[in-house]
C-alpha cells in the first residue's frame, strides 16, 4: 500500500514539474519565477523617449545611446558613481555626456549588455567590444567564458 502511494506521488510531482509554465521552477519549499522577457523590456525602454534619462554621445562619429541611469548604476559601479557624481550647474543630476575618445558602436553593444543581459556581436567587432568593456569596467564582458 504505503509504496504505491509513493510512487503516485512522485509520479504527480514529476507531472507538475513538466507542466509547469515556462520560467517556473519548484522546489519542496520555494517556488521562483524568472522573466523570459525583462532584458528584451529593458533595452526596448532605451529607445523610449519618455523611459530613457540619460544620453551618451559617443565617439568621433557622435553616435547617439540612450539609457536608463538606474539600470546601469545598479549593473555597473564605474557608470553608478559617472551617472550619479556628475551634477549640472543648478546641481541636478547631469543628462548628457560627451565621450569623444570611445568607440561609438562598440559603446552601443556594452549599453545593451548591461541592460539586457545578453549580446550579440560580430567577430571583428570582439577586440573595440572588450576595449570599451575594459575601459567602463564591465567585467562579465570582460571575463566573458570562450565558446
Amino acid at each position: 500500500g504505503g509504496k504505491s502511494l509513493k510512487s503516485k506521488r512522485k509520479t504527480k510531482s514529476s507531472m507538475m514539474k513538466s507542466s509547469a509554465p515556462r520560467g517556473f521552477q519548484g522546489t519542496s519549499s520555494m517556488m521562483e519565477y524568472k522573466s523570459t522577457t525583462l532584458g528584451q523590456q529593458l533595452t526596448e525602454a532605451t529607445a523610449d523617449d519618455s523611459l530613457a534619462d540619460v544620453t551618451f554621445v559617443v565617439g568621433p562619429e557622435r553616435k547617439i545611446v540612450k539609457g536608463l541611469r538606474i539600470v546601469m548604476a545598479a549593473r555597473n559601479k564605474f557608470l553608478r558613481k559617472m551617472l550619479y557624481d556628475s551634477k549640472t550647474e543648478d546641481g541636478g543630476l547631469k543628462n548628457t555626456f560627451e565621450l569623444p575618445q570611445t568607440h561609438g558602436v562598440s559603446f552601443d553593444l556594452m549599453v545593451k549588455f548591461i541592460h539586457s543581459g545578453g549580446l550579440t556581436w560580430e567577430p571583428h567587432q570582439t577586440v573595440q567590444l572588450l576595449e570599451v568593456s575594459i575601459d567602463f569596467e564591465v567585467s562579465e564582458l570582460v571575463c566573458f567564458p570562450p565558446h
